[in-house]
């Protein structure tokens, strides 16, 4: 059986394919998201069917939601074309299994082994040799589902078989927890519980009518000194409302007030006395400032005559002093010079004389005139010197006018100075002060416009404060108003007293005075009722405490006896509902009470019941199964017939390998599939190369499909099974499908690979294969 046509009007985003498939090799190219693996898909629920329990056997078929649109043409071994699913599913056209088309006829994502393979080849065969693999493994099944065990010998703890195996546990453990309460209710006497805690409640009621007694007369005492205390404590508040006007802080406030208005007094006073004392000196200053004055007066008018009349002399000094200084040092240089042309001239005078020549008297004549001009120097210093002395004696008469006396130019200059600086320093004394003045006048104002004002308006505030403290309490002296005070305390001491002795014995309200108050005054008329209660009995606080104690341990025991009861109980309910809970799902289940010690044997006995039973079952199932696991074991040795050394597996193997591989084995104990190797080495499927792996189950498959189809040829779906492989191996895995497709089998190769074309570029130009674009059309 074989495909001829494959049309797919619409699924998913694919609409209008169409392909025209040969007999033999067929080759579909079409690159990536050109809709390759949702052909694949659409063909695979076309020919079995949409139906989830037969698509199932294929991983991610459903990647579109959707049937598929469409139909493909099938040719079986008659030439009849079957139209699917017009026709009905390829299931149902050859009988196969959704499984069987799985593992034959469609390979997908490079993966050409087996699924699920050991039960796949016990169906196989128990349909080509009528064995009975089946129905043995159906008697087992059905042995320990009545046993309720597992394959692996365990009970099973599903929910349908009410978690035997958890129950079974638990009823052993129950009944040893059953066993340890026993032995703990000996040893713990729990069957003298009920004695012990009745004359325990007996003794109770005994302390318990003591304590009422001394209660009532401790009540009695408490009314007594409740109106005692209440009594005291209402005249204490009358009394104490009575010095209300007094209080703490006033007083306090008076005492540092009063200080404050004679620290005042004092202060005003002090701050008085300095004003005066400052006005004292301002008028000292002032006389002071007004002789100064005066002086710098004198000075001023001086030193206009020294600076108008004298100073442009004393200039005009200074500067003759510089030029004569200048001239002598000129005057020094030119007298060896002058005195030289003198005695010259002298000695051309003389030869002149001796020797008239017009010569002598020439050099006669410029020795002369040179020595004049070198003796001028001299003549000139004289000059200057002279009207020099002239104006400093000049200079030394008017200074002496002003009371100034000089020896020469230098002494003039430094009594210059001398008078300048007296006249700066008059001058800054009287600026300070008049500094000094304007800084007393300050303070004297500020006495008496701010700092004396001031303290007296506080004084007076004052004042006006304890005024008031002496109207409102109606005292004029703090002494009287401490004296009042001290009242007050002494009544506060008394409420203090008798409220902390009305607390201590009735408590308090813990709201306010006057709420305690009405809480004491009810608690009062509450304890009257008690007034002639035990009249003749003391109240003892160290008995009370006694039997208080007393009290306390008989609960005590009393509470630890009856806990030890109610935990036996609760132990004994809580064995009892879970021994009852797992005994529940059993055939005529009758619910096991537990109340008391006798019943844990009957307990215990219908668990240890529960579990022998169980236990019997397994044995006996184990037993069964052990005999119908060796009928198994024999059956299966019949699966090898598939195998071995003349079967068709073998033969399909020898053919693609070229005689590397002439024989597949079954290991019905590993249940694995062997090869064997043409040097004779035995391996492994999961050993073998990657290609010798695919060609093995290339075979596999092949043959299997012969046997199935009774010696007929079908096809092959390939969603690029080698897309692994090199090119190396991608040839040889190619040659082995050329191989298949020329013994009859029809090859339907989708591939997204370029190599693949390449590597049949030959076959298909030659028509060996054909070669189909899938150009599709994507919604």
């Amino acid at each position: 059986m074989k495909i001829k046509e494959l049309f797919l009007k619409k699924y998913g985003p694919l609409q209008d394919q169409s392909f025209v498939l040969g007999g033999g090799f067929n080759l579909l190219v079409g690159a990536n998201d050109r809709g390759k693996t949702l052909t694949i898909d659409a063909l695979v629920k076309i020919l079995l069917g949409s139906r989830k329990r037969e698509a199932r056997v294929f991983e991610q078929i459903d990647r579109v939601g959707e049937k598929p649109e469409g139909y493909a043409v099938l040719v079986n071994g008659n030439g009849r074309e079957l139209k699917i699913p017009e026709k009905g599913s390829l299931t149902e056209l050859t009988g196969l299994t959704p499984l069987e088309c799985r593992n034959i006829f469609v390979i997908r994502n490079s993966d050409l082994t087996i699924a699920d393979e050991d039960a796949f080849y016990t169906d196989v065969t128990d349909r080509l040799t009528g064995l009975r693999s089946k129905e043995i493994v159906k008697i087992t099944d059905h042995l320990r589902e009545a046993a309720r065990i597992t394959a692996d010998g365990h009970f099973s703890n599903t929910r349908e078989h009410t978690k035997l195996k958890d129950r079974l546990g638990e009823a052993k453990t129950i009944t040893e927890e059953l066993a340890a309460l026993q032995q703990l209710a000996e040893e713990r006497g729990c069957e003298n519980l009920e004695e012990e805690l009745a004359g325990l409640e007996k003794e109770r009621e005994k302390v318990a009518a003591e304590r009422e007694g001394l209660d009532n007369a401790r009540k009695r005492e408490a009314l007594e000194k409740t109106a005692a205390a209440l009594g005291e404590l209402t005249d204490a508040l009358d009394t104490h409302e009575e010095y209300g006007r007094f209080q703490e802080e006033e007083m306090h406030l008076w005492r540092d007030t009063e200080k404050d208005v004679q620290r005042l007094e004092q202060e005003i006073k002090g701050r008085e006395l300095l004003g005066r004392e400052k006005e004292k000196d301002l008028q000292e200053i002032t006389e002071e400032m007004s002789v100064k004055e005066q002086e710098l007066q004198v000075l001023e008018q001086r030193r206009h005559v020294l600076d108008g009349e004298i100073r442009p002399d004393i200039l005009e000094c200074r500067r003759k002093s510089e030029a004569i200084e200048t001239i002598k040092a000129q005057s020094r240089r030119l007298t060896l010079p002058a005195v030289a042309c003198t005695a010259l001239s002298g000695a051309a005078l003389v030869a002149s004389a001796v020797h008239p020549a017009w010569w002598f008297f020439l050099l006669t004549g410029v020795f002369l005139l040179t020595s004049a001009l070198l003796w001028w120097p001299k003549i000139a210093l004289a000059v200057e010197e002279g009207r020099f002395a002239a104006l400093l004696e000049k200079v030394k008469q008017n200074l002496s006018r002003l009371g100034l006396s000089a020896e020469d130019l230098q002494d003039a200059l430094g009594k210059i100075n001398a008078f300048r600086e007296e006249c700066d320093r008059g001058r800054n004394e009287l600026n300070r002060l008049a500094a000094r003045r304007d800084a007393v006048q300050g303070s004297i104002e500020e006495l008496q416009n701010r700092k004396v004002p001031r303290l007296k308006a506080e004084k007076e505030r004052n004042e006006a404060l304890i005024e008031g403290i002496k109207t409102r309490s109606g005292v004029n002296r703090l002494d009287h108003y401490a004296a009042g005070l001290h009242q007050k305390r002494k009544c506060q001491g008394i409420i203090d007293r008798q409220q902390g002795i009305l607390k201590s014995i009735v408590g308090e309200s813990g709201k306010d005075l006057e709420s305690d108050l009405a809480f004491w005054k009810q608690r009062l008329e509450e304890l009257r009722e008690y007034g002639q209660k035990a009249p003749d009995t003391p109240y003892d606080e160290k008995k009370a405490s006694l039997l208080a104690e007393r009290a306390k341990w008989l609960e005590g025991e009393i509470q630890e006896r009856r806990e030890r009861q109610g935990s036996f109980k609760k132990r004994l309910a809580e064995l009892e509902s879970r021994a009852n809970q797992l005994l529940q799902p059993e055939p005529g289940f009758e619910y096991q009470p537990c109340q008391n010690v006798l019943d844990l044997d009957v307990l215990k006995e219908g668990l240890q019941r529960f579990v022998a039973r169980w236990e019997h079952r397994k044995r006996l199932a184990e037993e069964a199964v052990a005999i119908l696991d060796e009928i198994a074991a024999e059956e299966m040795e019949k699966v090898s017939e598939l195998f071995g050394e003349g079967s068709a597996i073998s033969g399909y193997m020898r053919q693609i390998t070229g005689g590397l591989y002439p024989c597949v084995l079954f290991d019905r104990e590993e249940r694995s599939v062997l090869c064997r190797r043409s040097d004779g080495t035995l391996l492994e499927a999961e050993k073998l190369s990657g290609g010798s792996y695919d060609q093995l189950y290339f075979s596999v498959r092949l043959a299997l499909g012969e046997k199935l189809l009774g010696q007929g040829r079908a096809f092959f779906v390939l969603d690029d099974p080698f897309i692994k492989a090199d090119h190396e191996r991608l040839c040889r895995q190619l040659k082995s499908l050329q191989k298949v497709a020329e013994s009859g089998w029809q090859v339907i190769y989708f591939t997204a690979k370029k190599e693949v074309r390449e590597a049949l570029e030959e076959e298909i130009e030659n028509g060996g294969v054909n070669c189909q674009e899938m150009i599709g059309s994507l919604a």
